[in-house]
């Protein structure tokens, strides 16, 4: 797997990570 294939996986998995902890913690952040 080359690296850059596995840097934007990572970074897909972060970003779906952050928005399903920003919609289960939206009350408490806002």
């Amino acid at each position: 797997m080359h690296l850059v294939t596995l840097i934007y996986i990572i970074r897909m998995a972060l970003g779906i990570w952050y928005i399903l902890i920003i919609n289960e913690d939206k009350g408490n952040i806002l």
